[in-house]
C-alpha cells in the first residue's frame, strides 16, 4: 500500500538536510549528510517556488527558511493549519498570470470590484501596510492574498496599491483636522444646558 500523502501546514514536522537549510552556514561543523527535524510555522513564496519557515530542534528561538522541495514532512499538523487553501490560490493565481496576456480584465471596474474592496480591508486591518516602507510583503505575496485579485492585471496591482493607499492617507488626514475643527468649536463655544421650569 502506498505511503498516504502528508500535507505541510503549520506545526508540521518534518526532516531536511542540514546543508540545505537558509541562512547559509547556520549550523556549521555538521556532517554533510547530517539530518535536522524541523517544525512548520509558515509558508511563502518567491516567483513560483515554494519556501517554508521553520524551528529547528537544535535551535528552536530562531527561524530558518529553505525550498519546501528540501523538506520531507514526516507529521502533519492540525488540518485546519494546512496550506492547501493558500496553495490552491497560488496555483489559481500563477496560472490567470500566465495567461494574462491573452485575458482581458473582469468587466466589473477596478473602483467597484470586490478585489479593491478587500485590498482595502486588508489595509485597514493591518495585513497590508498603510505605508510602503513599512510593508515586508512583496508585492506578489499580497497579491496572492486573495484569489479575487487574478482577475485583474498583475502589472496593474502596484499602481493601485499606491493608489487606494493614498486615498486611506488622505481621508485618514481629513477626518483628523475635521476633528481638530470640532474640538476647538467644543472649546469656543461650550455646550449649555438649560433647565426648564415648570410651576
Amino acid at each position: 500500500m502506498p505511503n498516504k500523502k502528508l500535507y505541510p501546514g503549520v506545526g508540521a514536522k518534518g526532516t531536511i538536510m542540514t546543508r540545505f537549510i537558509k541562512p547559509k552556514n547556520s549550523f556549521r561543523g555538521k556532517d554533510k549528510d547530517h539530518r535536522s527535524v524541523v517544525v512548520l510555522k509558515e509558508h511563502y513564496f518567491e516567483g513560483r517556488k515554494l519556501f517554508f519557515r521553520f524551528t529547528v530542534d537544535e535551535d528552536d528561538d530562531r527561524t530558518f527558511y529553505a525550498s519546501s522541495r528540501m523538506v520531507r514532512i514526516d507529521a502533519e499538523g492540525k488540518v485546519e493549519d494546512f496550506f492547501l487553501e493558500a496553495d490552491k490560490n497560488r496555483r489559481h493565481i500563477e496560472n490567470a498570470k500566465t495567461t494574462l496576456k491573452q485575458q482581458k480584465e473582469s468587466t466589473i471596474k477596478w473602483k467597484n470590484s470586490k478585489a479593491r474592496q478587500l485590498l482595502y480591508q486588508d489595509i485597514m486591518d493591518g495585513n497590508v501596510a498603510l505605508e510602503e516602507g513599512d510593508e515586508t510583503k512583496s508585492l506578489e505575496e499580497i497579491f496572492s492574498m486573495h484569489i479575487e485579485y487574478a482577475e485583474y492585471d498583475f502589472k496593474k496591482f502596484k499602481g493601485r496599491l499606491q493608489s487606494l493607499r493614498q486615498t486611506i492617507v488622505e481621508s485618514n488626514h481629513r477626518a483628523a483636522i475635521d476633528q481638530r475643527a470640532f474640538d476647538n468649536f467644543i472649546e469656543t463655544y461650550p455646550v449649555s444646558y438649560q433647565i426648564a421650569l415648570y410651576g
